[in-house]
């Protein structure tokens, strides 16, 4: 597999000296974090250590935290915000020498607040090319201020994403059915940013109008990998085909739904729509 972004991993770089990067997710509703996921597939792919914390289910400790070089927060959404706030001053004191990085939508709309919190590096709209480039620098050794843009746009080159460092898909929100019953939830993120500029909307000032999407074959191969780790927990399953994406959105009353549900055999996955329109990436 080719290095994305142009970075080239040593393959006789020790294990031992690998570069440490803490992937922090604060909350994300009760679902197992893509934006965790996604970069922490990047980062691996390019050589470096990655340790991911979902603090909805997990707490901050010492050995998570320790030897990181770099620390990345998350900022999906208001209340994601305020929980990496009031985190900050325990991750300081687990990592003083990490390079601390906040990403994702709130990231940038909350520029000023969080860079008078000592945050040094805020990364906005599509993030992970910034991320890795930043973990690139400062595993060469360059610590100094933010070279790359605040809100970066640019379509980004996804690979599967690796979700083996998140707890199970049991632990998180699941749907509970009349007869008592439960089946475990799933989630992959299918686009981000919105063709409209609803003025309300906090997508709206970081990307303008602008809308991305996911690779087709990257969103699948995501289902398909939690579909086979959920199998465990509830017998039999099958991933979401392409054609199961494509006559949802030929069936549906809006045409462009926010969120698509499947019924696999054993799994409900949910799949979500951030824009209305899939037509143009």
């Amino acid at each position: 597999m080719n290095a994305p972004y142009g970075i080239v991993r040593d393959a006789y770089a020790s294990p031992e000296l690998a570069f440490k990067a803490v992937l922090i997710n604060p909350y994300e509703l009760g679902r197992q974090s893509f934006n965790l996921a996604a970069p922490a597939a990047l980062l691996k792919a390019v050589g470096f250590e990655v340790v991911c914390v979902d603090l909805a289910l997990q707490k901050l400790d010492p050995d998570t935290l320790h030897g990181a070089g770099l620390v990345a927060v998350h900022l999906g959404m208001h209340t994601a915000t305020r929980i990496a706030v009031a985190a900050l001053p325990r991750i300081r004191a687990l990592a003083p020498s990490a390079h601390v990085c906040m990403y994702g939508l709130y990231a940038a709309m909350n520029e000023r607040l969080l860079r008078d919190l000592g945050v040094q590096t805020l990364l906005g709209g599509e993030f992970e090319p910034g991320l890795v480039a930043l973990a690139n620098r400062l595993r060469d050794g360059d610590c100094s201020m933010q070279r790359g843009p605040l809100v970066n746009l640019s379509r980004v080159a996804f690979i599967t994403p690796d979700r083996t460092g998140l707890p199970e898909l049991a632990r998180y929100a699941h749907l509970v059915l009349p007869g008592g019953g439960r089946k475990i939830t799933g989630f992959s993120e299918t686009t981000r940013g919105c063709k409209h500029v609803c003025r309300h909307c906090p997508v709206v000032p970081v990307y303008q109008g602008k809308f991305r999407a996911v690779d087709k074959d990257v969103v699948l191969a995501d289902i398909a990998r939690a579909d086979s780790r959920a199998q465990g927990d509830e017998g039999h399953a099958r991933a979401l085909s392409a054609v199961d994406v494509r006559r949802h959105h030929q069936n549906s009353a809006l045409a462009r739904p926010r969120r698509a549900v499947a019924d696999p055999a054993r799994v409900w996955l949910l799949v979500r729509h951030l824009g209305r329109r899939i037509g143009g990436r």
